[in-house]
């Protein structure tokens, strides 16, 4: 295949912001006043001019909040699905708890192009509809931002829509069982097929030879960083990380 490895220079001066300043991760939060994914973790990330990684799902009533979890146990009193409840159901939840969920809508009013934006995109049952609401609330968005997922069918359905947005390939890296020159290979190719700008790696499962093949085509983005030594090693592998917990 002509141009495996070789990279495309254009594509990636094209969206600079992906490699320029560490990404906070789900804003800037230490999860005893400032939860994470709220409007109060992305407003200390605007102050201190970080780009934001969030999480997005799809209600029932096809409603895209910003929150990363399947279902509500981790921060309220419920082991209730996202999925399975409506947006007003979701807001009662968070006017009982510290915790307040977020739609797209919202952060997006709020950030308001003044950091650029990383979304994540959960996996749903309802892949098309939750694709397309998405592009509604994003089309005519002025700010800078880009869409990433672990999900194949969420990427090749972004690409299907020609968006005109930049997305990524999420990756956990190699399965236990696999030689990881065979899962490398079974998951560059299925990169080739999803086309993505950038590869959002877990920082300590991608190989160095692994990743100077990919920076040859993409940015290579690492998550999630938790410490000032770990962010140092990025440079060797990668050209920009995803961080919480720590200050830059």
């Amino acid at each position: 295949m002509p141009g495996l490895f070789f990279s495309n220079q254009k594509k990636l001066k094209k969206h600079d912001w992906l490699r320029n300043k560490p990404i906070a991760h789900r804003g800037l939060h230490d999860g005893v006043i400032v939860y994470e994914n709220t409007i109060e973790a992305f407003s200390r990330a605007i102050s201190k001019h970080y780009p934001i990684e969030l999480d997005v799902r799809l209600t029932r009533d096809n409603q895209v909040i910003v929150f990363h979890d399947a279902s509500l146990d981790r921060w309220f009193d419920s082991k209730k699905k996202i999925c399975n409840l409506r947006l007003n159901e979701l807001k009662e939840y968070s006017n009982n708890y510290k915790y307040t969920i977020p739609t797209l809508k919202e952060v997006l009013l709020h950030v308001d192009g003044k950091v650029p934006v990383l979304i994540e995109v959960k996996d749903s049952d309802k892949v098309g509809i939750l694709v397309k609401e998405i592009h509604k609330l994003i089309y005519r968005y002025k700010g800078e931002l880009a869409l990433q997922s672990f999900s194949y069918k969420i990427l090749r359905e972004i690409k299907s829509l020609n968006l005109n947005i930049p997305y990524g390939y999420l990756s956990s890296g190699k399965e236990s069982k696999v030689k990881p020159i065979f899962f490398c290979m079974r998951e560059y190719l299925k990169i080739l097929l999803i086309n993505p700008v950038f590869i959002s790696y877990k920082h300590d499962k991608l190989e160095k030879w692994y990743s100077f093949a990919l920076r040859k085509r993409y940015i290579v983005i690492l998550w999630t960083i938790k410490s000032k030594n770990d962010a140092l090693a990025v440079p060797s592998k990668a050209d920009n990380f995803i961080f919480e917990g720590f200050g830059i």
